[in-house]
């Protein structure tokens, strides 16, 4: 007599009581049917973390990964669509946000386009990803400013990368 080989391998690698995430084997739940029926249980993918811990780079700009995103990575060239809103660290309020006008800011990364402390701290990010960006004035306005931004202020972008291309 021939016994099939997939239950089999399950009754000598499955310990009693671990035959399934839902409950004990044949409590009646999809995860007990399905091993019952010889299936191997299909692993889960988590998606992968944030960083432990914000990254100085050079010229004192931190980086946060609050969510990784998914896909390729942005770097040099590629431009990059995003949604931002951006507050003065000093005082906290916002001075800029493209929610509230609903369009995204694409950029280039690596083409001047924008404050070198956005386009730096993009570098990596992928699509999907929400990034804090502390930005020193020296990556931001400097001691010019701009607009509502003072001289020499110090900023915090949170962004939602929406696309790369």
């Amino acid at each position: 007599m021939r016994l099939p080989l997939r239950p089999l391998l399950l009754a000598l690698l499955l310990p009693a009581g671990l035959a399934g995430c839902d409950g004990p084997p044949g409590d009646g739940t999809p995860a007990s049917a399905a091993l019952a029926a010889g299936e191997l249980p299909v692993p889960v993918e988590e998606p992968p973390a944030p960083d432990p811990a914000p990254r100085t780079l050079p010229g004192g700009l931190v980086v946060e990964c609050l969510v990784p995103g998914a896909g390729r990575p942005a770097g040099i060239g590629d431009r990059v669509h995003v949604h931002y809103v951006a507050t003065l660290v000093a005082a906290g309020t916002e001075v800029d946000s493209t929610y509230r006008t609903g369009i995204p800011l694409a950029l280039t990364l690596g083409a001047g386009e924008h404050i070198r402390g956005l386009e730096r701290g993009l570098e990596g990010a992928r699509r999907g990803a929400k990034v804090r960006l502390c930005i020193p004035a020296a990556l931001a306005y400097g001691e010019a400013g701009m607009g509502a931004i003072p001289p020499s202020a110090d900023l915090v972008f949170v962004l939602d990368v929406i696309r790369i291309e």
